[in-house]
């Protein structure tokens, strides 16, 4: 049987997804700087006094935001590629890696304003350096690593390859996100991986270079 007290903190964070979804929605289409507590609430349908109940400035709302998109981007990683010594070694592991990555990209805070805003914050950048930066890191060395010693991918600068990866994955995601011409809008996150995959796996040089 559920309590009144357990009830009550199911209630609040219910709440607060509420709050932080419309924060979300308000400062994508607004930006963060122009965006109210007062249009947040007006989304949310509720008091703009319940939103300081919970996130006592706006950019409480932020930092929360970041560390929500920080930490989904983290959890899908794990949950999708689990043993990096139990990964298929075909070029589908890249292929779900920009596909994971993308779809998070998608969700919540905009990349464009999430990553503007971890140049400008230091607190938002720590958050992503931490979160996802560094936890970006740990998982895709041991996945690399074990490709190497099967063989399957040549020496590389490990350091170096998890940047382009990750660039690789923000430079999409940024790109459609303020719709810059030639984004390729028209396909799927799944096609778009895809694309990047191949690109990734098998370069773009015919044959052997010299």
């Amino acid at each position: 049987m559920t309590s009144a007290q357990d009830w009550k903190e199911r209630r609040a964070d219910e709440l607060k997804q509420i709050i932080l979804d419309a924060a979300a929605g308000v400062f994508n289409e607004k930006g963060y700087d122009r965006a109210t507590t007062r249009e947040i609430a007006r989304s949310a349908g509720i008091s703009e006094g319940t939103i300081y109940n919970y996130f006592p400035t706006k950019r409480d709302l932020l930092l929360s935001l970041a560390r929500s998109f920080a930490q989904r981007a983290r959890d899908a990683f794990h949950e999708k590629l689990g043993d990096p010594e139990a990964i298929d070694v075909q070029p589908n592991f890249a292929a779900r890696y920009f596909l994971e990555r993308l779809t998070v990209l998608k969700m919540g805070l905009s990349p464009t304003l999430i990553f503007y805003h971890a140049k400008r914050d230091p607190d938002v950048r720590a958050i992503l350096d931490q979160v996802l930066a560094e936890s970006m890191d740990e998982m895709l060395r041991p996945r690399i690593d074990h490709l190497r010693r099967l063989g399957i991918i040549r020496e590389v600068d490990t350091e170096f390859l998890i940047m382009f990866l990750r660039s690789i994955v923000f430079g999409i995601a940024v790109l459609q996100d303020v719709e810059v011409p030639g984004d390729r809008r028209g396909e799927s996150l799944e096609e778009l991986s895809n694309m990047a995959r191949d690109l990734v796996w098998y370069g773009i040089v015919k044959g052997k270079t010299t």
